[in-house]
């Protein structure tokens, strides 16, 4: 599939089905996580739906508007069909789109300049929430070492001290940030996981030099990005950026 392909198929994604499953989905989600632009493409994109669709579940019918459009439909028949009530309604519900799309879209573009690092950490957590797969599903940490290793992704990271101790890898994935390489460990804490959720936290392995303004402590930093918690903290040049349910879940394993 080709980038322009990819473009293509990813303006029909819907984060919150079952898209994902399709399996020309699937390889266009795939590419996007290899490719910054198409990364940032759909990064936008699902918000721009996230928001469209809060707004549609805001707007409530009139009341007995189903009864009210049976009642009318023998005399609507005999209307001139613009004047019909089904295809006022219709329009009125384009109408509707297009005013919400103008006034949505123009507010996600004037949202607050993020820093680079920043831009890191809500990416890495849109790809854990909306398009996470693992290249590998292991709870051997050896075989994912080796598989990161191979694609060259920071296979020599260094968990925090508790994090092995107190929870299981489960696999992991290699990712891209601006065309470098990103490690991403999946974990399971423990706790009960949905349906087809197969980890419940996840660890990101960058050089911190790929990402400008990286704390640069070893001492974590959190921070709440979308439904995730966040813990980010530099060591021995690499940028590490733990995500879980809750805060208090990280605290538990760092």
């Amino acid at each position: 599939m080709t980038q322009q392909q990819a473009k293509r198929v990813l303006l029909a994604f819907r984060p919150w089905t079952k898209d994902a499953l399709d399996p020309e989905m699937a390889e266009a989600l795939a590419l996007s996580r290899e490719n910054p632009e198409l990364a940032q493409r759909l990064e936008t994109h699902c918000e721009t739906q996230a928001a469209l669709r809060n707004s549609f579940k805001k707007i409530t019918p009139p009341e007995a508007f189903k009864e009210q459009i049976i009642s009318e439909h023998n005399a609507s028949l005999r209307q001139t069909w613009w004047r019909r009530p089904a295809v006022v309604a219709t329009l009125a519900v384009i109408v509707i789109v297009i005013t919400i799309g103008s006034i949505l879209t123009p507010h996600i573009q004037r949202g607050p300049q993020l820093t680079a690092f920043e831009t890191f950490r809500t990416r890495m957590v849109n790809s854990a929430v909306k398009t996470y797969s693992m290249d590998v599903e292991t709870n051997d940490v050896a075989q994912i070492r080796a598989h990161l290793a191979g694609k060259q992704a920071h296979a020599d990271y260094v968990p925090p001290a508790n994090l092995d101790e107190k929870t299981s890898a489960v696999g992991c994935a290699a990712l891209s940030w601006q065309g470098k390489p990103v490690a991403m460990i999946c974990y399971k804490t423990g706790r009960p996981l949905a349906d087809g959720t197969k980890s419940d936290m996840f660890l990101f392995v960058v050089d911190a030099k790929d990402v400008p303004n990286s704390p640069l402590a070893s001492t974590p930093e959190f921070a709440k990005v979308s439904v995730l918690s966040t813990a980010s903290w530099s060591q021995n040049g690499k940028l590490y950026l733990l995500a879980a349910l809750d805060e208090s879940e990280l605290k538990r394993r760092l």
